[in-house]
């Protein structure tokens, strides 16, 4: 399956979502890609939408390799290396970590900065008790999705997983954590999410600014009335 674009590919999964009859409270979108197909599952399915910012931590020189992840609550380390690393290493990448927050806090400042302050707190929420559709643009390796779910997890809350495209070894590493995966494809062989998609462009801070107003100004006023 090839997806036209981010967007394109959010319809086709609220449409896919909506005939398994998954029930959820929420949509978490992984920024920044995971944006515009949460836009379009909280359009389509009537649900509130969250942001959720995460940052892989690598070795410098080895930057696709992840180690772990760190959103702005948690910081996961991957547990198929996590007890083989030095101590060195473990120093690193928490002195890491601390400098990724603060890239995570700037960005979704200047994401949300101009929102009120009820809104601000609605889209970085994470309630307690309530399930959530954690959604990116595809699953790859599936490490940020995972420390997603922690996140997630961490408020005492109910990740389940909803993405366009995966590949099985992210699928199969999460469902390992008991975690449920729902996806439109699987494809063999995979090699990289931008692969699945015709228009796959970085979404850059003023399309970011751009989607979370049309949230605010189309779909919010939907949840209320």
């Amino acid at each position: 399956m090839l997806f036209p674009d981010r967007r394109e590919a959010g319809i086709i999964l609220a449409k896919h979502l909506e005939r398994e009859g998954v029930q959820a409270d929420g949509v978490v979108a992984l920024m920044r890609g995971g944006l515009p197909v949460a836009l379009e599952i909280a359009r389509h399915l009537k649900l509130p939408l969250k942001i959720l910012t995460v940052r892989k931590l690598s070795l410098p020189g080895n930057e696709e390799y992840a180690l772990g992840a760190v959103t702005r609550d948690i910081l996961i380390l991957n547990p198929d290396v996590k007890d083989q690393l030095p101590d060195d290493v473990k120093a690193y990448l928490l002195s890491l970590a601390r400098r990724k927050r603060g890239e995570i806090a700037e960005r979704e400042h200047a994401w949300l900065h101009h929102f009120p302050g009820d809104v601000r707190d609605q889209l970085l929420t994470i309630q307690p008790g309530k399930t959530y559709l954690l959604v990116d643009d595809g699953l790859a390796t599936g490490t940020s999705m995972l420390a997603a779910a922690e996140h997630v997890t961490h408020h005492e809350a109910t990740p389940l997983v909803a993405v366009p495209v995966t590949s099985r070894d992210a699928y199969e590493r999460l469902e390992g954590r008991f975690i449920r995966v729902v996806y439109t494809a699987m494809p063999e062989p995979f090699y990289a999410v931008g692969q699945f998609y015709e228009d796959f462009h970085q979404v850059e801070d003023d399309e970011v600014r751009e989607l979370l107003e049309e949230y605010v100004r189309e779909v919010l006023p939907s949840l209320h009335g």
